[in-house]
């Protein structure tokens, strides 16, 4: 148990420590949910390290210990308190034992005591001061995007940039804000049943827009556009007692659009001459051309959602087909010395 323990406060300090690691930068990124730049590749990866690095240890540390009893020692020992009582007090009535008025006035002063020693002992302070860190590292979350689907992405373009090209970057993390609008999602109107139809809101933004530059020439473009619909339901019944009661529902649909334009140079690329290959199921390109380059612009698949969350995006691979399918449709020109 005392190993345990020490391995919990452990975990905490750690956490702690990485919440202090972390600079004013960070801490915006924190509090606004929303990131807007552009740095070189190796300055995105080194800045975004830290918050990763903390968004682990904070989300390990908060779903092992956020439940624990030991963040109040008073409370543990209020609970011995009233077991012990409420043991005596049914053995008293079993038995039918008088009970002496000093025992009302002993279990008050037991309950002193124990706010007493929460307050006071190293023990309790120590307690304390764990339990303060801890609910700051809870409050200071924000969704895993940065640790599972950002920095991901970042050393994937890193690879594939010069080192001194510089990516433009803009996330956006925030909760949705949803109001009144138009439908830009699929009918889906299904009521539940027994219940009223409200009104429906809608949110759209952009989750994410990067640009860069690859390391032969290529302009890279990707967009991340968020689409959520929310519909509200309520049903009314009246009680055997005549009082009405209202229940509410809230249903929603979540959609992902991920899209890619890709600008090659002529003068690095050309189409095949034949058998160009079919786009792949669940992608569509568009292409057009001008004297200088090559235009593509690809939507890949709509990542539907019928549940709200903020850690549905589509992962590396969605991105990486989508570039496939422009690369697999030329070839490079041979450079005259």
């Amino acid at each position: 148990m005392a190993k345990t323990q020490e391995k919990d406060f452990t975990l905490i300090e750690e956490a702690y420590v990485a919440l202090l690691a972390l600079d004013e930068r960070h801490l915006k990124i924190i509090e606004q949910k929303f990131i807007e730049d552009e740095k070189k590749p190796l300055e995105w990866t080194e800045f975004l390290h830290g918050l990763a690095h903390y968004d682990k240890i904070r989300d390990l540390a908060v779903e092992q210990l956020g439940k624990g009893i030991w963040r109040n020692l008073g409370r543990r020992i209020s609970l011995w308190g009233i077991f012990a009582t409420g043991l005596f007090f049914f053995i008293s009535l079993i038995f039918e034992i008088p009970i002496p008025a000093w025992i009302f006035m002993g279990a008050i002063g037991f309950f002193i005591l124990a706010g007493l020693i929460y307050r006071y002992s190293p023990q309790g302070q120590k307690y304390a001061v764990l339990n303060r860190k801890l609910k700051q590292t809870e409050q200071s979350d924000f969704p895993n995007i940065i640790r599972n689907y950002l920095l991901p992405l970042l050393n994937f373009l890193k690879e594939e940039c010069q080192t001194e090209t510089t990516i433009k970057l803009l996330m956006n993390f925030s909760p949705r804000k949803f109001q009144k609008g138009s439908d830009t999602l699929r009918p889906n109107y299904t009521t539940p049943t027994g219940y009223v139809h409200k009104d429906t809101e809608y949110a759209q933004y952009d989750v994410l827009r990067l640009s860069t530059r690859l390391s032969d020439g290529s302009t890279l473009i990707y967009h991340l556009k968020d689409m959520s619909r929310r519909r509200n339901f309520s049903r009314t019944k009246r009680s055997a007692s005549g009082k009405y009661k209202t229940k509410y529902k809230t249903k929603y649909k979540v959609k992902i659009s991920h899209t890619l334009k890709l600008v090659v140079s002529k003068k690095q690329y050309r189409l095949r001459p034949v058998g160009l290959p079919a786009t792949s199921t669940g992608i569509r390109m568009d292409q057009i051309e001008n004297d200088k380059k090559y235009i593509f612009k690809l939507r890949g698949v709509n990542f539907l959602r019928a549940q709200l969350g903020t850690n549905h995006l589509p992962d590396m691979q969605a991105l990486l087909n989508l570039i496939g399918e422009v690369y697999k449709r030329l070839e490079k020109v041979e450079q005259n010395t």
